[in-house]
């Protein structure tokens, strides 16, 4: 009897520990990597992360930071990231190519009060207005980025042929040196750099890029492959609904969400009282949204074919 009785106590034992591990599956929490580059406008990720708007949706997530919206293309499509920040620029140059990717939700949006990205002209430099950088060397993060097809808008609607003008790549951080060695006549860059270079005296804002803008065009959005959205739909709704709680967090505890943002951009929290932080995008994302990038890169060559937007988008 005691012999049975053993035996019968050892199976509801592994009994209870299979349906422990069931239960523990059935709740795991999904796990997402989020690739990003160190901006501040994607400080609703970040809220969401610290203030656990993640994990009560069930979604583990985890950050993975690189220098720039295309190397992140290549992070989705090689899976090592899930969602990462991008420009619209970057995502439509990506369909562009042949890629199938989607916006799973917007993450800022343009408005005329916003100081976020500026043409900087070198301390000395007499730049006043399109004309003037005829001729000169502008230093860019990257050819074709978002900044560069502002820039060439800029000049293009105020009759200067981009053309005319010589793009010198190099990386945000290094903007400031070049500026004082006098290799480029001019930079085009965002903060937290346009408050660094303008405190250090080594250039002056010609004008803002940002402003310019239709109101409530995308400036930065939140991308998967369509691929991975369609395989996990529950997550992706999970996502935004946290996303938007971290906006209403942003627009009510500022100062902490600044904090935040120090924090994941790797800034030193006092340089953040002199970083300007874009609007962020309070409402559900409209294909919309994104027809400025599309019209402006198709007239400046960039895109091969007119881009339809809206598919591109999850709902």
């Amino acid at each position: 009897m005691n012999r049975m009785f053993s035996a019968t106590l050892r199976i509801c034992a592994a009994l209870a520990l299979l349906a422990s591990f069931a239960v523990g599956d059935a709740y795991a929490a999904t796990k997402i990597t989020f690739g990003y580059p160190p901006v501040p406008e994607n400080v609703s990720v970040y809220d969401a992360k610290e203030e656990g708007y993640f994990a009560k949706r069930g979604l583990d997530v985890n950050f993975l930071m690189v220098g720039s919206s295309a190397i992140l293309v290549t992070s989705l499509v090689a899976q090592s990231a899930d969602i990462a920040s991008i420009t619209p620029s970057v995502f439509l140059q990506a369909i562009d190519g042949g890629l199938d990717l989607v916006v799973v939700s917007g993450a800022a949006v343009s408005t005329h009060a916003m100081k976020t990205s500026a043409v900087l002209a070198r301390t000395g430099e007499n730049l006043t207005k399109p004309a003037d950088f005829i001729g000169k060397k502008v230093g860019i993060v990257a050819l074709r980025s978002a900044l560069h097809v502002q820039f060439s808008r800029w000049l293009s609607d105020n009759g200067v042929d981009p053309k005319r003008v010589t793009f010198v790549e190099a990386a945000y951080p290094t903007h400031l040196d070049l500026l004082r060695g006098g290799s480029v006549d001019a930079v085009i860059n965002s903060d937290p750099f346009i408050s660094r270079i303008v405190n250090a005296n080594a250039g002056h804002v010609v004008t803002y890029l940002s402003d310019r803008l239709p109101e409530g065009t995308a400036t930065v959005i939140f991308v998967a492959t369509r691929d991975w959205a369609n395989a996990h739909k529950d997550a992706v709704k999970a996502f935004q609904a946290a996303v938007a709680e971290g906006v209403q967090f942003n627009d009510t505890n500022s100062e902490k969400a600044r904090g935040y943002i120090a924090k994941y951009i790797k800034l030193p929290p006092d340089a953040m009282k002199e970083t300007a932080v874009g609007k962020l995008q309070a409402t559900a994302f409209s294909a919309k949204q994104l027809d400025w990038w599309a019209d402006a890169m198709l007239a400046q060559g960039i895109l091969r074919k007119h881009i339809n937007t809206a598919p591109l988008v999850v709902q």
